[in-house]
């Protein structure tokens, strides 16, 4: 128990992004998604991201950029649900459809199901985007052989 009374994993974790920025729960939004994922499944984490989105976007509340939706696949993966990996890339590519970035992570997710068709697919994807990146090319060889 923290001095606010309240167990130390219900304490949020404080950060420069965490301001209120006229919105209830200080959350970033990442956090808020993953949380949901975890309490009610993938399917209500993407509908809320669409309403927080639809409520709060161009007001400063939440970082709507790729990077929350990019996060909350990553976090997906390393917490081995490449299907939730899969769901956040996707809503991610709809709205941001040159996040090399999600197609990379999303390559891994289907890596991580034993589906290399789509895994090269995706990291097709993010080589045509980000043809300068040389980790999605050389990973895009790797999977290509077989390694």
């Amino acid at each position: 128990q923290s001095e606010l009374g309240k167990p130390a994993n219900q304490l949020t974790n404080v950060q420069c992004v965490t301001c209120h920025r006229g919105v209830a729960i200080p959350k970033q939004l990442t956090a808020i998604m993953m949380e949901t994922a975890g309490k009610d499944g993938v399917a209500k984490a993407l509908q809320q991201y669409q309403d927080l989105r639809k409520q709060y976007y161009g007001a400063q509340a939440y970082d709507f950029t790729d990077t929350s939706l990019f996060n909350a696949a990553n976090q997906s993966l390393t917490a081995n649900k490449p299907d939730d990996a899969i769901a956040f890339a996707q809503l991610n590519l709809a709205f941001n459809g040159r996040s090399a970035r999600s197609y990379q992570v999303m390559s891994q997710a289907y890596q991580r199901k034993n589906d290399k068709d789509k895994a090269i697919q995706a990291l097709e994807k993010a080589v045509e985007i980000d043809p300068m990146n040389q980790g999605f090319k050389n990973q895009l060889q790797q999977l290509k052989a077989g390694a």
